[in-house]
């Protein structure tokens, strides 16, 4: 059996981008003193698709003490947005070194059409497929989505003992 290694998926927020949305909640939950047993399902139905930027942006507005606008919040959570460079150097020189990559990610694509490909737009090029939730209409954990980059990057799932 070939053990061979040929193809690496990643992830973007927390992996390689900071995770924008939980950072921006975790910050403002501790200064304002709110919480939201419900944000998972509500950050899961954006990550499909079902809700969009503005809806989570009139969302968060709902929460006690924020009182800014919605552009000012747009600007607010952005802020939270940085991509770790050294991981990016390293998926780099694995797609010099022959690797497949892939990003596979819980995200709305708005955000990375509007905010990421912007301010950084060789984030295209870096990965040799880009999987967003919200164009797919699965979720991580579940293993289609999983499966689906596969067949994308045109690699085979191999289980190891």
């Amino acid at each position: 059996m070939d053990k061979k290694i040929t193809t690496f998926i990643f992830d973007c927020f927390g992996v390689v981008c900071d995770p924008v949305l939980y950072s921006w909640y975790g910050k403002n939950s501790i200064k304002y003193g709110f919480t939201d047993d419900d944000l998972p399902n509500v950050l899961k139905k954006f990550d499909l698709g079902v809700l969009n930027e503005d809806d989570i942006l009139d969302y968060f507005l709902k929460y006690k003490g924020v009182t800014l606008s919605r552009g000012e919040l747009r600007e607010d959570i952005d802020s939270y947005l940085k991509i770790d460079h050294s991981l990016v150097y390293i998926i780099k020189k694995l797609r010099e070194k022959g690797y497949k990559t892939a990003l596979l990610s819980n995200g709305h694509y708005s955000f990375f059409e509007r905010k990421i490909y912007k301010i950084y737009p060789e984030f295209k090029n870096i990965f040799d497929e880009i999987i967003l939730s919200s164009v797919v209409n699965m979720v991580k954990p579940d293993a289609e989505i999983y499966l689906h980059t596969l067949e994308k990057i045109k690699s085979k799932p191999r289980f190891y003992c």
